[in-house]
């Protein structure tokens, strides 16, 4: 990659992966990276830096159509620094000043890239379901969103809950959408690991736990209590959790290298359901938002049978309500909260109660899949033991802060309407979750919701657009998930949407007598 004979090139450096794509006749080299903010480092000879006193970084995010100047340096300082606004592609040369203040190549040239960089931020999607189980017979299927999808990184494991052990499954045909059944070997209950990397290596793991295979007799499950003996007084146990205490948490902390969030959650998608129509500049009909709003309930989530639910937060910080049981005159002398983050292999004490009494503030630090169990002792020490390695927890607590991952599709306008597609993952959607806006393609344009209220995540939304809408809109989708947290996506980084509703229709308005000879078609007499 040279430019006007000098011995100038670009490269690019941290954490770039392999050109992805076909090279081009020209040469060009093409990259890909999952970051933002990167380094652009230059090579020139070291005999010809004296005669230049200024090196130029230009950059076009139009495949060429406008190139700007982005960094500049001097030939001592080899390398330049780019932000890129947004994910897309971006061409990148190299211009040089001399000391006679010529520039190469001028500014009447074009300008030919050195490099084409491809930047994209964005995580694969997975949406993994289990499927029912059959004594040690496991199946799944899934659904992997992304255009860049490395399909050769796709791998599915499995492992018995309580076990620190993956095994891996062989897939027949690595695809997009597909399914998979194995012989897990036992009717326990597993945990199944699906991981995949996009071609600028974004990663993306979501994990399913899948009841166990064995038949359900319903009579027998409510026979007796299930206790396996008690341990010696004073004994804890959890009630509920509630809000987040306010002031400073007196929690202690957990050892340094405590994990501090879980292996990551499942995700699904709902992408199907009825389309609706809805003027967002004051239709008078609510037939049409009432059709809009019209969905099947989300399916029940795998596991939901589990006689042991996760409690969900949407703050790691919250007050954890217990009762103590036989705790004695003066109540009992200490009350524990251990944690563990891989199903009980590891259990780590997170602090003590300041006050012994209920509830607990408690701080898990982030989000995640957290164990907890509760020990409680008499002062002579008598009580609860702390938990062993394979012990299980005595509740999960489910921490999710994170809103629905949202993708935008671009949208498409015919006639009179506007279909609006998304992609909206979280692994506690909520019913009628969605609210559409747009706003005109103007500066500090306010975003106005083009419906009443939410509607379900069908994943399709038909907006009918009146005569008087203007030329250029901006829509944003945004989807809450159960627990409240939000995700959005709109078109002000792929650009505004244009409605051309023109039809061009031509007519003859005579002929030009100083139409010159031979530069027009041949006029013939019909015979």
């Amino acid at each position: 990659m040279r430019l006007g004979g000098l011995g100038l090139a670009l490269g690019l450096v941290l954490g770039l992966a392999a050109p992805a794509f076909p090279q081009e006749k020209s040469r060009v080299q093409v990259a890909l990276t999952n970051r933002r903010d990167f380094k652009i480092p230059f090579n020139i000879n070291p005999a010809d830096r004296p005669r230049y006193k200024q090196i130029q970084l230009v950059a076009s995010s139009d495949s060429g159509g406008h190139w700007e100047i982005i960094d500049s340096t001097t030939p001592d300082r080899p390398s330049f620094r780019f932000k890129a606004p947004r994910d897309g592609e971006y061409w990148f040369a190299v211009r040089t000043l001399d000391t006679k203040n010529r520039l190469s190549p001028p500014d009447d040239a074009e300008i030919e890239p050195n490099m084409k960089v491809v930047v994209d931020t964005v995580l694969p999607i997975i949406h993994l379901e289990a499927l029912p189980r059959r004594g040690s017979t496991v199946a799944v299927r899934w659904d992997l969103i992304d255009d860049r999808i490395d399909l050769s990184s796709l791998k599915l494991e499995f492992q018995v809950v309580g076990s620190p052990e993956w095994n891996s499954v062989t897939l027949r045909k690595p695809s997009r959408i597909s399914s998979e059944s194995w012989d897990a070997g036992t009717s326990e209950p597993i945990r199944v690991r699906m991981s995949v990397l996009d071609k600028a290596e974004n990663a993306r793991s979501v994990v399913v736990t899948m009841a166990d295979g064995k038949p359900r007799n319903r009579a027998s499950s409510d026979a007796g209590d299930g206790s396996d003996g008690e341990l010696p007084p004073p004994r804890g146990t959890f009630a509920s959790a509630e809000a987040e205490r306010t002031g400073p948490s007196p929690i202690l902390s957990g050892p340094p290298n405590m994990p501090g969030v879980g292996e990551g959650r499942p995700e699904r998608t709902d992408s199907s359901g009825p389309v609706g129509t809805y003027n967002p500049f004051g239709s008078s009909d609510p037939a049409g938002t009432r059709a809009a709003t019209t969905s099947p309930a989300p399916a029940a989530s795998p596991g939901a049978e589990s006689s042991n639910p996760p409690i969900l937060v949407s703050n790691p910080k919250f007050g954890l309500k217990y009762e103590v049981d036989d705790a004695g005159p003066n109540g009992p002398a200490a009350v524990e909260l251990y944690i563990t983050t891989d199903g009980g292999r590891n259990w780590f004490k997170r602090g003590e109660d300041p006050d012994r009494a209920s509830p607990f503030p408690v701080d898990l630090g982030g989000e995640g899949t957290f164990g907890l169990k509760l020990v409680c002792k008499s002062s002579a020490n008598q009580g609860d033991l702390p938990p062993t390695s394979g012990e299980i927890p005595q509740t999960i607590v489910e921490v999710d802060s994170s809103g629905p991952v949202v993708k935008l599709d671009p949208i498409r306008v015919v006639g009179s309407k506007a279909l609006i597609t998304w992609h909206a993952n979280d692994p506690h959607p909520a019913p009628r979750s969605v609210m559409i806006s747009v706003k005109p393609d103007v500066p500090d344009a306010p975003w106005v919701p083009i419906l009443p209220a939410p509607i379900e995540n069908t994943g399709q939304f038909t907006c009918v657009l009146p005569a008087n809408c203007p030329p250029r809109l901006h829509f944003r989708v945004d989807v809450s998930d159960s627990l409240g947290n939000r995700g959005s996506a709109e078109t002000i980084e792929t650009g505004a949407v244009l409605v051309d509703r023109s039809k061009p229709k031509g007519r003859i308005t005579g002929l030009d007598a100083g139409l010159r000879e031979g530069t027009g078609p041949s006029v013939r007499p019909i015979r």
